[in-house]
């Protein structure tokens, strides 16, 4: 992207070599080179497309490797030069989207609603294919379950998915996570019976994409198991759960994390049938999985009470 701009070289080669540096652990070099780029940004304004372009592609980076607070000076940084160059309207909700997702990982929940409302009313102004409103509103949805406004976060998934119509396998990965997200909200709400039909279908949905053997399908029917067992429905989250147990130890091995989660709902399901003698191997298990985890120190030496 930085090769097709209209600058010099040598101009080139700085903006290269801080792209780079926003990768170092030092955040004071990442702060650095985010001002290399603004600076660029503000003296090349007849680049101003092709750099927001670049923008959003470096704070989607950024917020891959866990730089947040980075990520959204970069976004802020695409949305300015977007509404300056008069960026097409998708690539500024696709912007929003992303600097949603990063102030959400910030826990800053209420600026990435707003700024996930106002991708999806952009989205919705473009008119054209339904499905461009799918990414929008599963943010929306997801963020709004975050902070308790289940109802609407159903309804907004519910759309999504009403969206999600052409037959391909990028559509059917979309489906597939809507169709978890709305099942999750829908326990919240008590509306049970569809929570259990939507996690169903998305792990069949992931069992079609990825194959019975790989970790997002187990992870869709853990989804399941935790759905069934707040519906009551313990025995059946049971099995399941010590279904996926068994698949996941053949897939990552005994000792891997992974299999905590799993571990602590077979042992929710055996607790709620009242069988604590089986309920607890698994959950103390569990616990030496997490505690493998931890830094070594004082915090790994708790008392046998503890």
């Amino acid at each position: 992207d930085i090769a097709r701009l209209d600058m010099t070289p040598e101009k080139k080669r700085v903006l290269l070599e801080a792209v780079r540096r926003l990768y170092e652990p030092d955040s004071q070099v990442r702060d650095q080179a985010l001002e290399v780029l603004r600076s660029a940004a503000n003296r090349e304004s007849h680049e101003a497309r092709r750099l927001a372009h670049i923008a959003r592609r470096l704070g989607l980076l950024l917020y891959q490797r866990g730089y947040f607070e980075e990520s959204v000076a970069a976004l802020r940084q695409g949305l300015r030069l977007a509404t300056s160059s008069d960026l097409d309207a998708l690539k500024t909700a696709e912007i929003l989207d992303a600097l949603g997702q990063s102030l959400a990982s910030l826990d800053r929940f209420a600026e990435a609603t707003e700024v996930s409302r106002r991708a999806l009313k952009l989205r919705r102004q473009l008119g054209g294919s339904p499905s461009r409103l799918a990414p929008s509103l599963q943010n929306l949805g997801t963020l709004l379950y975050t902070q308790g406004n289940y109802i609407e976060a159903a309804e907004k998934h519910r759309e999504a998915l009403a969206t999600l119509t052409s037959d391909t396998p990028e559509t059917a990965e979309l489906r597939a996570a809507g169709l978890t997200s709305l099942g999750v909200a829908l326990m919240e709400t008590g509306e049970f019976e569809e929570a259990e039909s939507a996690a169903r279908q998305a792990a069949r949905l992931m069992a079609e994409l990825r194959g019975a053997d790989h970790i997002l399908t187990l992870q869709a029917r853990h989804n399941l198991v935790t759905t069934l067992g707040r519906a009551g429905k313990l025995e059946p989250a049971l099995r399941l759960a010590q279904d996926n147990l068994q698949q996941a130890e053949r897939l990552l091995g005994v000792d891997h994390p992974r299999l905590a989660h799993l571990l602590l709902a077979l042992a929710a399901g055996h607790a709620g049938l009242g069988e604590m003698a089986l309920c607890l191997p698994p959950a103390r298990r569990a616990v030496q999985l997490r505690r493998a985890q931890l830094p070594a120190g004082p915090s790994q030496t708790a008392s046998p009470s503890a």
